[in-house]
């Protein structure tokens, strides 16, 4: 089952092949979608229609608490990347990330 899924705004064209991916790859029949999610909303509901299964809103969006599992490592051992080094990261994960931190809210 899937119940989140992000794709970076650049990369949201391919999100309807990755999800068909996804749930040929680890036999997924199912998604559960919060109401306010409405790119998964309406890729799932094209792939669930495909695959013959339901598909179900989740009447409330996730609740957000304390985490069930304490982090390993703190924000202390965060760096930030360098230009050089985002560069070289963006190649290596096939240009993934371009604009995605052109937003001043980053």
């Amino acid at each position: 089952m899937i119940t989140s899924f992000y794709i970076c705004h650049k990369k949201k064209r391919y999100s309807a092949d990755i999800l068909d991916f996804v749930c040929s790859e680890y036999d997924i029949i199912a998604v559960l979608v919060a109401s306010n999610d409405s790119h998964l909303i309406s890729i799932a509901f094209e792939k669930m229609k495909v695959l013959g299964t339901s598909f179900e809103m989740q009447a409330y969006n996730f609740t957000y608490g304390e985490p069930d599992v304490k982090a390993d490592y703190g924000m202390e051992y965060m760096e930030k990347v360098s230009d050089d080094e985002f560069g070289k990261m963006n190649e290596l994960t096939e240009k993934q990330w371009d604009g995605c931190f052109d937003s001043d809210d980053f």
